[in-house]
């Protein structure tokens, strides 16, 4: 249904804005050529149309079971379906009636008051709704836009008659290249006959002919049939014809080819010769004016030795001649010279010619050596290795084994260089750690070593206790603040009571885990005015502790 209504868009905007090209005052042949461009697209594009509404009308008619597409429904506003989107494609197709023109499929104000419209312009009472009256007068005006599509295909041919009718066709220049300049190019054929006089144009080239003359204008090259012969029209060259015999000649007409007829002496023209290369491989084409075979000879010396060239061939008689070499040599300079001949054994040589092959792409990964460990730390290590050729350097490594490099921590370098070393951080004291080096070239060809292993050193033992200074005791009347400190980053604890010696046993107790170098404890639900004992404690990482003096001090009244 959507594609129809589209369809039917098209036609409502052919059958209000097409005006028929009424014949300029302008008898050029450039602008009679416009008008029959411009006549021939718009039938061709309603042409188009025309099938399209066909198609979709045949389905319409098999779904719906309907003779035509129409309004079946009673309509009005809060209505929504494809019938209003019916509804809303015919009153859009004149704008003076639905200015807003939204196909939305929804029936809102916008469509009332188009509605309305249509309605007091067919005599019908404005109610904004669909009625049987009001349907009528709708699907009315849906046949009449059939009917209105239909004709207009005759109505633009007769145009196009009539606009041919009136163009005349120029005589044949005095110079038979000079052929009017035509500002449009076109993939579409034009053909215009007026008695024995025919003008084509068929995409870019031009064919004048008037009985005896057959100029063709091209700035490409363009085969001519002759019997069982082809005549190569290349860019500047037209043809004359005489009887039954085809003359190529240049537009300047300084010089004449023979006859195509007769006994043939004349050797193939060679034209067109090109070549392209890659770095073990070329392909070679050129043209010739006739059928005839191709050869190759080509050779890394110059000048090059006919006799002693490599060749290739092909005896088929044609006019376009391609081959490819093989096995060359990259990076180099290559020479050649093409050959054909026609059936009569007429040769043409082309003079030396050459190309140079690109150099071979790099396929080879860079081999990694002399891998080696070095300056190992307890959480550092250096890897060194070499490579042939400049590479970029990577290390994977891990604590397990076999190592997977898909999961293996990495550490790189895009460096481009022969000699590698990555510095490994963060690694396990006295654990083993497994790597494997890679590098890739600048094109990307990539070498994995084997895996590698070495250990990380071992922490050192600690067997000296940290040494405490520093012990002050700050009370209140029930709280003391304790505070020392330690030459090394260790844990706090608070041995206190009321008795002297003071019992660490017995002792109550304070503590801190945390590895500090400056400790602060409080004492908390002392007794007011009495005199306290402490002795403070801290223990380093490996577990070495050391006790400080036992002190006093006394709580507050």
């Amino acid at each position: 249904m959507q594609k129809f209504i589209a369809s039917l868009v098209g036609f409502g905007l052919i059958a209000t804005s097409f005006m028929p090209l009424a014949a300029s005052a302008e008898t050029t042949l450039e602008a009679n050529l416009a008008i029959i461009q411009n006549l021939t697209n718009q039938i061709k594009a309603l042409q188009e149309q025309i099938k399209a509404l066909q198609q979709q009308q045949v389905q319409i008619q098999t779904t719906a079971n309907q003779t035509i597409v129409e309004i079946i429904k009673g309509l009005r506003e809060g209505s929504e379906g494809d019938q209003v989107t019916l509804l809303q494609t015919l009153l859009a197709a004149d704008a003076s009636l639905y200015p807003e023109g939204r196909i939305t499929g929804f029936f809102g104000p916008a469509t009332r008051r188009a509605l309305e419209r249509f309605q007091r312009r067919n005599g019908l009472e404005a109610v904004g709704y669909i009625g049987p009256r009001t349907r009528e007068q709708l699907n009315k005006f849906i046949r009449e836009q059939f009917k209105m599509a239909e004709e207009l295909e005759d109505d633009i041919a007769e145009d196009i008659e009539h606009e041919i009718a009136n163009i005349t066709l120029p005589s044949l220049p005095s110079d038979p290249c000079e052929i009017p300049g035509l500002s449009y190019t076109s993939s579409t054929p034009f053909y215009q006959k007026d008695g024995k006089t025919k003008l084509i144009q068929t995409g870019n080239v031009f064919i004048y002919q008037d009985g005896k003359h057959k100029i063709i204008i091209t700035p490409n090259t363009y085969i001519e049939k002759d019997g069982k012969k082809q005549l190569l029209i290349t860019p500047g060259m037209r043809i004359e014809k005489d009887g039954k015999i085809k003359t190529v000649i240049p537009c300047n007409g300084a010089t004449t080819t023979p006859p195509t007829t007769g006994n043939d002496t004349t050797p193939p023209t060679l034209s067109a010769i090109q070549s392209s290369a890659t770095y073990q491989g070329a392909s070679i084409s050129w043209i010739t004016n006739e059928a005839a075979t191709g050869k190759i000879y080509y050779g890394t010396t110059t000048p090059l030795n006919l006799g002693t060239a490599k060749t290739v061939s092909n005896s088929s008689l044609q006019t376009g001649h391609s081959f490819s070499l093989s096995a060359l040599t990259p990076s180099t300079v290559h020479y050649f010279i093409v050959e054909s001949k026609d059936k009569k054994g007429n040769t043409a040589t082309s003079s030396q010619q050459s190309f140079t092959t690109s150099a071979s792409p790099d396929t080879t990964a860079p081999s990694v050596t002399a891998i080696s460990i070095s300056n190992v730390g307890t959480s550092t290590a250096t890897i060194l290795w070499t490579t042939n050729e400049n590479a970029n350097s990577k290390i994977y490594f891990a604590t397990t084994t076999p190592l997977n490099t898909g999961t293996a921590l990495t550490t790189s370098d895009s460096a481009m260089v022969t000699s590698h070393s990555v510095t490994l951080t963060g690694l396990t004291p006295g654990t083993a750690h497994y790597f494997k080096v890679e590098s890739k070239d600048a094109a990307n060809n990539a070498t994995l070593s084997s895996e590698t292993s070495f250990t990380t050193a071992a922490l050192p033992i600690d067997a000296t206790a940290p040494i405490i200074s520093a012990v002050v005791a700050t009370p209140a009347t029930s709280t003391a603040q304790i505070t020392w400190t330690t030459n090394e980053a260790a844990t706090s604890k608070v041995y206190y009571g009321t008795t002297t010696p003071l019992v660490l046993g017995s002792a109550s107790t304070v503590s801190e885990g945390s590895f500090v170098t400056s400790h602060s404890l409080s004492l908390t639900g002392l007794a007011t005015s009495t005199i306290y004992y402490m002795v403070v404690e801290s223990k380093d990482a490996a577990n070495n502790g050391a006790t400080g003096s036992e002190i006093s001090f006394t709580t507050g009244s």
